[in-house]
Order: C-alpha cells, then sequence, then structure tokens
C-alpha cells in the first residue's frame, strides 16, 4: 500500500486505532452503544474501501507485477469482520432490556 502516493491511505491504521480505542472505553462501550458500533462500522467501511481501491489501481499499473496476498486478505477480511460485529453487537444492544 506504500507504493502509490495516496492522500487517504494513513487513514486505515487511524481508524483501527480508533476502534480499538472506542471499544476499549468501557464508558463509550456501555453507555452509547450506538455510537460505539457507528464508528467502528464507518471505520471498517472506509478501511476496506481504501484497501480494494488500493489494490484494484495498482494492479493495472504498468510494469507492476501484483498479486492478492494472504495479507491483503487478512486485513480486507478483518475490516469486514469489523463491520459484522459491530453491527452485531448493535442488534444485540438493541434487544437486551
Amino acid at each position: 500500500m506504500a507504493r502509490r502516493d495516496d492522500g487517504l491511505l494513513w487513514l486505515i491504521p487511524l481508524l483501527m486505532l480508533l476502534v480499538i480505542f472506542v471499544w476499549s472505553v468501557r464508558f463509550v462501550f456501555e453507555n452509547i452503544p450506538g455510537a460505539a458500533a457507528f464508528i467502528a462500522l464507518v471505520s471498517a467501511g472506509i478501511s476496506a474501501y481504501l484497501m480494494y481501491r488500493e489494490r484494484a489501481s495498482v494492479r493495472g499499473a504498468a510494469g507492476l507485477e501484483t498479486r492478492w496476498t494472504p495479507f491483503y486478505w487478512l486485513g480486507l477480511t478483518a475490516a469486514v469482520l469489523i463491520g459484522l460485529s459491530a453491527i452485531w453487537y448493535y442488534l444485540k444492544k438493541l434487544r437486551s432490556p
């Protein structure tokens, strides 16, 4: 991901750190579940989109051989799973009294 000079790629680690921070703070996690789920869902979606967009755009570059490595799939899967877990957590909190 560091091959291109794209101003948005720095958002991926920043957003994932934000998710870790928000989900680690007990006050936000328990008292404002909608905010915690929203932050995780938006962060995961943006991260997955940026990873996919970067990988797809480098694929067509002249003279570069690219492969879909296991680390790419691991990162993309992790972002999607974070988003799905945020939805599951929020729906679980809505159903509980």
